[in-house]
């Protein structure tokens, strides 16, 4: 679709976002924001760094198509392990991914916020294509469901997490 409000192009499965922006096709929870979005301080969202999913580099009309090169496949993304866990308890994941790729994670909570609890960092997956994280559910978390997304290397994957 086209938003009217930042005149960019936009594409949603409900719970993510991928946009056409000023630095090419980048991806984001519906819960969070651009700087370059016209509702970047919306109540309720975060405000993410400009980094491109899928950036678009110049073409002028005298460029010379390049040689196809061999490229590496990208990387696979699967979880091995989600496990919840109550409030004030340690929730864990685990993924198989190529390995050497750099992944990253992100815990929304079941009342749609992303969290920012210590221990979801970027991760290098190690040599047998394994990445894992651990992190605290904090005490006035809302009981429910909430979802766990891995992005390494530019493939996602997204399980269900349950807090109770």
């Amino acid at each position: 679709m086209w938003r009217r409000a930042d005149n960019w192009t936009a594409f949603t499965d409900g719970y993510r976002t991928w946009l056409n922006g000023p630095r090419g096709v980048q991806l984001r929870l519906n819960v969070e924001r651009y700087t370059w979005e016209a509702d970047k301080g919306a109540p309720g969202t975060t405000l993410l760094p400009d980094t491109p999913l899928f950036p678009l580099p110049p073409v002028t009309p005298a460029q010379a198509a390049p040689a196809p090169a061999a490229e590496a496949p990208a990387a696979a993304v699967r979880f091995v392990t989600v496990q919840g866990a109550g409030r004030n308890g340690t929730a864990r994941a685990t993924v198989q991914t190529t390995p050497g790729a750099s992944c990253a994670i992100a815990y929304v909570t079941p009342a749609g916020t992303r969290s920012v609890a210590a221990g979801l960092v970027a991760k290098t997956a190690d040599t047998a294509g394994q990445a894992s994280w651990s992190w605290m559910i904090g005490v006035a978390t809302t009981y429910g469901t909430g979802s766990v997304t891995v992005t390494c290397d530019g493939a996602s994957a997204t399980a269900p997490i349950v807090v109770g």
